[in-house]
């Protein structure tokens, strides 16, 4: 069995991950990974606003090992440059 949130959730709790899916969903209003990017863009800013590390910097700290990929969501969420 490869190791991974979903496989370590099933196991503790014998909750298919498309059950949990579907409850997460049901509760918070939006898929869970749909969730997480939120979450990680807001964070993105609130540190870009009050920190001086870099952009790069802040993209791993959020959880974006790729910055070319953090850069461009964070750019369609909330336009302009970083």
């Amino acid at each position: 069995m490869r190791f991974s949130l979903t496989n370590v959730l099933y196991c503790t709790t014998h909750i298919s991950p498309a059950y949990l899916s579907s409850l997460f969903k049901q509760k918070v209003g939006t898929s869970f990974t749909s969730y997480l990017v939120e979450y990680r863009l807001n964070l993105a800013q609130k540190l870009l606003r009050k920190t001086d590390l870099s952009c790069k910097e802040i993209s791993h700290r959020v959880g974006y090992h790729n910055y070319a990929q953090f850069s461009k969501i964070f750019k369609i969420k909330f336009g302009g440059g970083l």
